[in-house]
């Protein structure tokens, strides 16, 4: 019956809350604590350095085999000295010098083939739990991602819209002296209007400009007087037939500057 070698430890070590949600790993999380017995025994030697980077280079062996910690080539093969020199690139000499230390200090073990079959086993029911958390994850990432592009295009609607109607507000707006001035002031006081509002100063500002009176500011008629002084200008032509006066005075041009903060 042949062995194999395996990382001791493997999953308390060198796996984490993120790889263990990976079905391929491209990065391996090292730990960086170098006053431990196996750390200071294992560079404890002329070669020590070299044992230590022939470690490091297994542990990216053994982070992508198909069972992570173990060192096999296949389902069948296991790795020894020569294919893990072949893949890592590090001399057969040092592979073979560090292999036997690093079993020493208890960092590596030799396993019999017949006892893979088991831990293999116990590791798939972990494997497609993390899956299915992973798909979990992503399904709710992607209702999240279609709640943002909704309420955002909800949001373009709306701004598209208030934008049509104020355009259609400043076309019907009478002109004082042929000019027309703080169209983008009277677009934030536009802006603050609820819908329906928007929709009744569209009724407002037709009877408005068919009265012939004076116009005023349009920032002033949209704009509702300061600390409860009354309701804004436009209110008192939302029912009026064109040409009929409005239904309470209108205010002068010295009370709408009084109005203003």
């Amino acid at each position: 019956m042949g062995t194999y070698l395996r990382v001791k430890n493997w999953a308390q070590h060198f796996e984490n809350n993120r790889t263990r949600e990976l079905q391929t790993m491209r990065w391996l999380p090292l730990p960086v604590k170098q006053d431990g017995d196996g750390y200071t025994e294992l560079l404890d030697h002329e070669n020590g350095a070299a044992h230590y980077g022939a470690w490091v280079a297994i542990l990216c062996v053994a982070a992508k085999s198909q069972a992570r910690g173990i060192l096999m080539r296949d389902a069948a093969r296991a790795h020894d000295c020569a294919s893990l020199a072949r893949v890592t690139r590090i001399a057969r000499a040092t592979l073979d010098e560090a292999i036997e230390r690093l079993i020493s200090v208890g960092w590596l073990e030799r396993v019999d083939i017949a006892e893979k079959e088991l831990t293999t086993a116990s590791q798939e029911p972990a494997s497609k739990s993390q899956l299915c958390r992973k798909r979990v994850r992503k399904q709710c990432a992607s209702r999240a991602r279609n709640r943002t592009v909704q309420e955002s295009t909800e949001e373009e609607n709306t701004n598209s819209a208030r934008a049509l109607k104020f355009a259609e507000f400043w076309s019907l707006y009478p002109p004082r002296d042929g000019r027309k001035l703080g169209k983008l002031q009277a677009e934030v006081e536009f802006a603050k209007l609820s819908e329906s509002e928007q929709d009744r100063v569209l009724v407002a500002v037709k009877h408005y400009a068919a009265s012939g009176q004076i116009p005023k500011d349009a920032v002033r008629w949209l704009r509702k007087p300061p600390r409860g002084a009354g309701d804004p200008p436009w209110l008192d032509w939302v029912d009026d037939a064109a040409g009929d006066p409005p239904r309470s005075k209108v205010p002068t041009d010295e009370e709408l500057a009084s109005w203003t903060p």
